[in-house]
């Protein structure tokens, strides 16, 4: 399976991967249930992960021997379920669930017996495995559980949402009065998302549309009706000039230039010299008379979910500090299912932003764009990745909080727990260094940042990596310390450890690069649009 064969499978994965995304937003877009979308969201999240956790190469052979052979059967047969519950259409909810749970149970179980197995052989053989391959593989079991029961909870969520058995109750078995709340239904739903498909947009920003273009067209049918007054034989001419611009204007400037020629053409039927006159016209009006620019909203969106990225990541690492300083459980904030339909909210914001935007850098090219508002557009990519790797940061992170206990935590979390500090505090600062850089400053000027996010992380792992490697030489000396900090939840803070970890990296590359050290990461364009450099 690719999960052992590191990169050599990866055009194969990039290709699932690929289809798996589109499959994603088609699903997104169809279903009503935002826990369904965060659900969806989260998903997409761990599989991202780990195959960022594959991908850095093969496994030694001690793990592949020790963990994986023995558990590899067990996690067959959970990939099966998976699948099943994933393609079941039948609204068994307890038992497609159930399924999955029970296998991922005994593919957790196996590898338990495999882990003890292993430091059993790694104590007779005097043997050891490194830190950062074992956090590796910690991480991927850990992902591949995570990922089984969010399928349980999306088969849940899925068939409550369709829930057809509660169609047959009551008055609801008549045609009449299913059609009657089907129709209610579509109305309350029309109402919610007025006018445009759903892309995160709360319902003032979609109705200002509408009564923008209303107030421009009674203005403008005043100016023309005057007009028409002093030179009658120009009304007509000037009329269906005006039609033109109607079928024509659309929320911004940029979603203007990329409406299809086709659709302009037969959207104001043969005149089509004055539609192009008219589409000038609505050019004009979006630039001048209501200057809304995709390029500005994608700004603006791409930075307020960079800072909430970084306050949910750094919320979710000091509740994992705060229980090593001996806080009770019962305070934890869990919002993982908040934070999965808020990224899914804004992702979809920034796809529907993305194309105008690059249609106006293309039409006004440095009018519009500064050097840093290509950057945001240049990375939106990357944003996607980030916001994948920050769901699956802050679910480890809260997962550890809740799961881990003595004596992992006084052994391992307590010594890693002023890093972890130091480590929100490093994202605080940098979302203020990146709110400096991108609001002020020169066009195309490189902002110096000290990197201590990536610094903190490391003195981070190297923490956890030496307070590990003195348990293990006790541990080869015959204390069993060290296999009580795995049983306790030592195994679940390597999950969060590289998961944090993978966030850092991402993090840090869209740091180096949104402030202007181009040279530090290269971020391909667009495969369809390529950006005037400036």
């Amino acid at each position: 399976m690719s999960m052992m064969s590191g990169n050599r499978h990866a055009s194969t994965v990039d290709a699932a991967q690929s289809r798996f995304e589109k499959a994603l937003n088609r699903a997104s877009a169809s279903t009503k249930s935002a826990k369904v979308r965060s659900i969806l969201w989260r998903m997409a999240s761990f599989l991202y992960s780990l195959r960022k956790s594959v991908a850095e190469g093969v496994y030694p052979e001690a793990i592949f021997d020790k963990l994986w052979k023995p558990t590899a059967a067990d996690l067959l047969e959970l990939r099966s379920e998976i699948r099943a519950a994933l393609l079941s259409d039948d609204g068994h909810v307890s038992r497609d669930a159930m399924s999955v749970r029970e296998e991922a149970a005994s593919f957790k179980n196996s590898l338990r017996g495999a882990s003890v197995t292993a430091r059993k052989a790694m104590r007779e053989h005097n043997g050891t495995i490194s830190t950062e391959e074992m956090a590796r593989f910690n991480f991927a079991e850990e992902a591949v559980l995570h990922f089984a029961y969010i399928i349980a909870d999306y088969t849940a969520a899925r068939n409550e949402e369709m829930a057809p058995g509660k169609l047959d109750k009551g008055c609801n078995r008549f045609k009449v009065v299913r059609w009657c709340n089907d129709l209610f239904e579509f109305c309350v739903n029309w109402w919610q998302e007025p006018f445009f498909e759903s892309n995160g947009m709360t319902l003032w920003e979609k109705l200002i549309y509408p009564a923008k273009i209303t107030l421009t067209g009674t203005l403008t049918s005043i100016v023309l009706l005057l007009w028409g007054r002093v030179y009658p034989y120009m009304m007509s001419h000037v009329f269906w000039g005006f039609i033109a611009a109607l079928f024509c204007m659309l929320p911004n400037t940029g979603a203007t230039f990329n409406k299809p020629e086709e659709d302009t053409l037969w959207g104001v039927g043969w005149r089509m010299a004055l539609t192009l006159v008219g589409v000038g016209m609505t050019s004009v009006l979006s630039c001048v008379v209501f200057p809304v620019f995709a390029s500005v909203q994608l700004d603006t969106v791409s930075e307020e979910t960079l800072k909430e990225q970084a306050k949910r990541v750094t919320d979710a690492v000091r509740q994992l500090v705060r229980l090593s300083d001996g806080d009770s459980k019962s305070s934890i904030v869990d919002e993982r299912e908040e934070l999965g339909e808020l990224l899914s909210r804004t992702s979809n914001t920034r796809a529907a932003l993305k194309e105008d935007a690059f249609a106006e850098v293309i039409v006004f090219g440095q009018w519009v764009m500064s050097g840093k508002e290509k950057r945001i557009l240049q990375a939106q990519k990357s944003l996607d990745s980030l916001a994948k790797s920050t769901v699956c940061a802050y679910g480890a992170c809260i997962t550890c909080t809740l799961e881990i206990g003595q004596p992992a935590t006084t052994e391992l979390l307590a010594a890693i727990s002023p890093h972890l500090e130091a480590l929100a505090t490093a994202l605080e600062r940098s979302i203020a260094q990146l709110e400096v850089c991108l609001g002020g400053g020169k066009d195309g000027e490189a902002i110096m940042l000290d990197d201590e996010v990536h610094l903190q992380m490391m003195r981070c792992k190297d923490s956890f990596n030496e307070r590990r490697e003195m348990l293990v030489s006790k541990f080869k000396e015959g204390s069993d310390r060290f296999n009580e900090v795995v049983d306790s939840g030592g195994s679940i803070l390597y999950h969060a450890l590289y998961a944090l970890y993978l966030f850092t990296e991402e993090w840090n590359a869209l740091e180096i690069f949104l402030a202007g050290r181009k040279h530090a990461v290269n971020y391909p364009l667009e495969p369809t649009v390529e950006l005037r450099r400036g």
